[in-house]
């Protein structure tokens, strides 16, 4: 499972995942699988490895190869699934998923009933044997994957978008505008020190705002190990007297006096931005508007 200190910048990252493990694995092949979950959030699974299939029908086990040629086993697929996994050499892939920051699965993807309780539980066969199968199922019908990748959403949901659409709800005179040019979204980042760092700069382009309320926020990847967010507004500007200390505590320009506020938003922020390995810098005009832009290590 990925880990929860994950801060998504869009909805798009397991894509984002899937293509650098396609990118990783080219000549194997990848499956990206959605599932629609309740109010938490969903699922995607992410399967690496050639399309081998095993199926117990009749008592029997039937095991397809990569070349989809298939062959019948003697022993039950159990014994077959322990063996067949205990032969595959994990460390590429393990090295991969640490590489992305994901969590590594080694598994099946697939289909198995409840005949299949007679298998490896023979003590509750008595119990099984009025269950009748009225589709004829197999018993069995899995896809063996060299890997299996489970991203959870339900730890992902503090996103750009998400937040914006907070934001225009409570400030409908502003306008919003997102623009993504970023390939890669997701980076390490507490949640909670996300969510902060983001509202305070969102809630200082809006205060300082005046009669051009339009705040423009900008996703772009300068290289493929960082990603560089800019929030912009067209509001006071920061004087050039207080450029190099206005993340000093305390500090306010003179040209927001008359706004509320304690003069240790920014200083917070730029803290919390440096506990992650990132850095904040700003460009400003006074009178124009100001730019802020926060450059992070993204995880894939």
């Amino acid at each position: 499972m990925i880990f929860s200190t994950q801060f998504t910048l869009d909805q798009l990252s397991p894509i984002a995942v899937y293509a650098n493990l396609k990118k990783m694995f080219p000549n194997d092949i990848t499956y990206l699988f959605e599932s629609a979950g309740q109010s938490n959030g969903n699922y995607s699974f992410i399967a690496i490895g050639a399309r081998e299939r095993l199926q117990y029908k009749n008592n029997t086990t039937y095991y397809t190869d990569a070349n989809n040629i298939t062959h019948t086993k003697e022993e039950n697929p159990f014994t077959f699934l322990k063996e067949y996994y205990k032969d595959i050499d994990t460390t590429r892939y393990k090295e991969a998923t640490k590489k992305l920051n994901i969590g590594y699965v080694d598994g099946f993807i697939g289909y198995i009933g409840y005949d299949m309780v007679k298998v490896f539980e023979p003590k509750l066969g008595s119990s099984m044997d009025n269950l009748r199968d009225e589709l004829n199922t197999p018993d069995l019908d899995l896809i063996l994957p060299k890997m299996v990748v489970v991203y959870s959403h339900k730890n992902h949901q503090i996103t750009f978008v998400s937040m914006l659409q907070e934001f225009k709800a409570i400030y409908s005179e502003f306008s919003f505008q997102f623009i993504n040019e970023a390939e890669f979204t997701l980076i390490s980042l507490d949640i909670k020190i996300g969510q902060s760092i983001f509202q305070n700069l969102f809630l200082n382009a809006i205060k300082y705002s005046r009669e051009r309320k339009e705040i423009i926020v900008k996703l772009i990847n300068p290289d493929n190990k960082t990603i560089v967010v800019e929030i912009k507004d067209f509001g006071v500007g920061i004087p050039t007297e207080y450029k190099n200390n206005i993340f000093d505590n305390f500090v306010r320009a003179h040209n927001v006096e008359y706004i509320q506020g304690t003069g240790l938003g920014l200083s917070i922020v730029k803290k919390s931005v440096e506990l992650h390995k990132g850095r904040i810098f700003f460009t400003s005009n006074e009178n124009e508007g100001t730019s802020f832009f926060v450059s992070l290590p993204i995880s894939i």
